[in-house]
């Protein structure tokens, strides 16, 4: 909801507004914030949804090693139809299949580690 704030003045990204605010709406209608269901989602908001979620799962976080992307396409794949759009998921797969979209794992995590000793913690 923030991101689609920031965006909606912005004259020239208007059609990114949808994707940006509805990404996390379902299409099985269990969603949020709206709780959309199928085709009342622009497809937008459905493309941003899988890429999101599929560059969520295949980057490295602080919290969890980055996944393999055949991997992340499966659960993907196993979610189609109730959380994403089929015909999304299947033009993604195809991407990566064909090489037109690599995954890299470049960024590297966080590391919270303390380089020195703070004294009132020791």
């Amino acid at each position: 909801m923030k991101g689609a704030a920031i965006l909606r003045p912005i004259t020239m990204l208007q059609d990114l507004v949808p994707g940006v605010e509805l990404h996390h709406e379902s299409l099985d209608g269990i969603g949020y914030p709206y709780g959309l269901q199928g085709e009342q989602i622009p497809l937008m908001a459905r493309i941003v949804s899988v890429a999101d979620s599929f560059d969520a799962m295949t980057t490295p976080r602080p919290y969890q090693a980055a996944m393999n992307a055949d991997y992340v396409l499966d659960i993907l794949r196993r979610l189609s139809g109730t959380r994403y759009d089929p015909v999304v998921v299947i033009a993604l797969s195809e991407l990566v299949k064909t090489g037109a979209l690599e995954v890299k794992n470049v960024r590297s995590p966080v590391s919270f580690r303390m380089r020195k000793p703070v004294p009132e913690l020791v």
